[in-house]
């Protein structure tokens, strides 16, 4: 990325966090469906909650260190959505990697985590 960056002169991050610096719920998503994700959490802070949201820019190669470390500390509720569907599993991609990665490097009280689906037409 910071390769990337010098040629491009766009800084991204692997799993790139926006909302409030305590949030209590958060989003974890990929692809276009984050703009809408992105006004709400806006608009959801401006009345007082504590929302905020990890855009995924680097799926694969998968790092369990960097999404770890974009996840605010506070956070008690997690929603995974992907835009896939993987019939006959146990859970969708991205949610699956999210849930593995807490349960290997969290370090604080395990967040509730949910999966769904967005953009399947």
């Amino acid at each position: 990325m910071n390769q990337f960056a010098k040629l491009t002169g766009r800084s991204y991050k692997l799993f790139e966090y926006y909302g409030h610096p305590e949030a209590e719920r958060i989003i974890i998503i990929m692809g276009s469906g984050y703009g809408p994700v992105h006004e709400v959490t806006d608009y959801l802070n401006d009345r007082g909650e504590k929302i905020g949201y990890i855009n995924v820019h680097l799926y694969r190669p998968f790092s369990v260190k960097h999404l770890i470390d974009a996840i605010p500390s506070s956070v008690e509720r997690i929603a995974v959505l992907d835009r896939c569907k993987e019939p006959g599993a146990i859970g969708e991609p991205l949610y699956m990697d999210v849930v593995n990665a807490l349960h290997k490097e969290w370090e604080y009280k395990m967040p509730r985590v949910i999966g769904g689906r967005y953009g399947l037409a």
